[in-house]
């Protein structure tokens, strides 16, 4: 009879791990990109985000990553993300504008997170609101 061998590693456990609900988190910005939605008809900007520490710097939970989504249909849920890496959102007008990938790579943003049902009862960290780094601001 053979055996057979499973893993899990760190990596997945750590993407399981939840959040402490309605807390602020220091992240890092890993990657952002944009990639066409399953739709075929809009474009989705994804962040991956790594946790560093809670904002009053407790480090309980660093290394735990989570992935945001802002969907071109929904652009109003980029404005405190935009406003977070710098750019500035105009209340008439809005915001256009690029960023470069290299320079948000790496960059330190505060997000405030919670969870939501991914569906069979799996909870995940989202990321629902952003705020600068205060010695950004």
């Amino acid at each position: 009879m053979s055996k057979i061998r499973l893993r899990i590693g760190r990596d997945a456990m750590l993407r399981k791990r939840l959040l402490e609900p309605g807390e602020w988190y220091v992240f890092r910005i890993k990657k952002m990109f944009q990639e066409t939605a399953k739709d075929k008809e809009s474009t989705n900007t994804i962040v991956d985000l790594l946790a560093v520490s809670t904002e009053d710097g407790e480090t309980r939970d660093a290394d735990v990553p989570v992935r945001r989504y802002f969907s071109e249909k929904a652009e109003e849920y980029m404005e405190s993300f935009v406003t977070a890496l710098g750019g500035t959102v105009d209340p008439d007008t809005g915001f256009e504008g690029e960023f470069d990938e290299e320079t948000v790579q790496e960059k330190l943003v505060l997000g405030l997170v919670n969870h939501r049902d991914a569906g069979g009862g799996n909870m995940r960290n989202e990321v629902e609101d952003f705020r600068p780094m205060p010695d950004a601001a």
